[in-house]
C-alpha cells in the first residue's frame, strides 16, 4: 500500500519508536530542509528523530533566518547564493560582489544591516506572511524601523532573496502572523 510522503513517516515515528523504521530518508532537495521521502532498499532500523518531521512555516522560517544571519554575520557570500532560489543563484551571486546593491547593503561599513547583525543575539521575532512571501524579523531599529529577512516561497520551499528595513508600521500591517 503506498502512503502519502508526509503519513508513512509520521507512522513509522509512532510505529518506530518501539521497533524501529526500514526504508526511510531525510532528502532536503524534495521538501525543504524538513522532507522526509521513501528511499528503496535503505536498512536502517532507526527510528527517525520527530526533529526531522515537517514543522510549521513559522518554524522553517525562524531556523532559515538564523542560518542567514549567521552567514551574514560571517560575511559568508557563497552560503547565502545557495540559500537563494537555484533560478535566482547567479543573479544574487553577483549582487554579493563587493561594490554591489545587496553586497553593500549586508556588509557596508556603518550601513543598518551590518549594524542590525553585529547587534543580533542570534534570536529571532515575529514572522509575517503574505502568499508566497515571507518577512522574519530580527531587530529593532531606530526611527521605528524594523529589520527583516525577506524569504519567497516555490514549489513548498522557502528561499533567501534578501533583507529589508520596513517601518514598524508596514511591517505590522504586511502580510498575517505565522503561528
Amino acid at each position: 500500500m503506498m502512503y502519502p510522503r508526509i503519513v508513512y513517516p509520521a507512522m513509522c515515528v509512532v510505529v518506530g519508536l518501539s521497533i524501529g523504521c526500514k526504508d526511510t530518508k531525510r532528502d532536503s532537495g524534495s521538501l525543504g530542509d524538513d522532507g522526509l521521502t521513501l528511499a528503496a532498499g535503505s536498512q536502517s532500523a532507526a527510528p527517525i528523530p520527530v526533529s526531522t518531521l515537517p514543522t510549521s512555516d513559522r518554524d522553517k522560517l525562524h531556523s532559515l533566518a538564523q542560518k542567514v544571519l549567521g552567514f551574514i554575520k560571517n560575511k559568508d557570500t557563497e552560503a547565502l547564493v545557495l540559500m537563494a532560489a537555484p533560478q535566482d543563484r547567479q543573479k544574487m551571486s553577483q549582487s554579493l560582489q563587493a561594490g554591489q546593491s545587496m553586497y553593500e547593503t549586508l556588509f557596508a561599513s556603518g550601513g543598518w544591516c551590518g549594524k542590525a547583525v553585529e547587534a543580533w543575539q542570534e534570536e529571532v521575532g515575529e514572522t509575517r506572511i503574505k502568499d508566497r512571501q515571507a518577512r522574519v524579523k530580527f531587530m529593532d531599529l531606530e526611527d521605528k524601523r524594523v529589520a527583516v529577512v525577506v524569504f519567497q516561497k516555490e514549489d513548498g520551499v522557502w528561499y533567501f532573496q534578501g533583507v529589508d528595513n520596513p517601518s514598524l508600521d508596514t511591517y505590522g500591517s504586511w502580510g498575517v502572523s505565522a503561528r
